[in-house]
């Protein structure tokens, strides 16, 4: 049986189409050909994508309870500038746990059959979690973006692409770290996160970005 608050946590992590090309795996070791001012300018500029993939919620071991490891499928699909998105995470068997749907200034969340919403997500969130996690960043790290004037940007000495991103947001710190850079749309993009604070870990595997102007 699939616990409801992981899942939920899950989402939130991953939270906040057209046409693709085929993801090319950069070497670790070549030296980007964008300065980081204008891969940020760039990146920026990217408003609607889709990622899918596969997501793992891990909780560390307590006094009560043992490490806890989670996973599922992850369908994500927004448009920043609508202020719309659609969110499914779905079992190795493709049956839906978890939908999130934002469009006109509404939240809608649909779990264990029931359905909840409100026009304020991260209070939405919270009340079904009783979790406060950073919704407004989360569309910015997974494209290595600071949210903040103050976080801090960890970049490889020669490729010049963000290796960790460690960001306080909503009271806590948050560590982003990146890995397997791919060009999608001649840009390179990280398919595998880490995001981790001190009470869970999140992994993520993005099999697949899309990006549309």
């Amino acid at each position: 049986m699939l616990n409801f608050k992981p899942f939920l946590l899950m989402l939130l992590i991953a939270l906040m189409s057209g046409c693709s090309t085929l993801s090319t795996p950069i070497p670790a070791q070549q030296p980007s050909t964008l300065s980081q001012l204008q891969r940020t300018a760039l990146l920026k500029k990217i408003t609607h994508w889709q990622i899918n993939g596969k997501i793992a919620f891990i909780t560390p071991a307590t006094k009560t309870e043992p490490v806890r490891k989670q996973s599922a499928s992850l369908f994500w699909q927004v448009d920043e500038q609508n202020h719309q998105q659609q969110l499914n995470l779905t079992t190795f068997l493709g049956i839906n746990v978890f939908s999130l749907k934002s469009e006109h200034g509404m939240h809608q969340i649909k779990v264990d059959g029931k359905t909840y919403q409100s026009h304020n997500l991260h209070t939405l969130i919270y009340g079904l979690s009783h979790y406060a996690l950073p919704t407004n960043a989360l569309g910015y790290w997974l494209k290595g973006l600071k949210l903040h004037a103050s976080d801090q940007l960890q970049l490889d000495p020669t490729s010049q692409l963000p290796t960790q991103l460690i960001s306080v947001t909503n009271g806590q710190v948050w560590h982003i770290n990146y890995a397997d850079y791919r060009l999608v749309n001649q840009l390179p993009l990280a398919h595998k996160l880490t995001i981790s604070t001190t009470k869970l870990t999140i992994k993520l595997h993005i099999k697949q970005w899309l990006i549309t102007p």
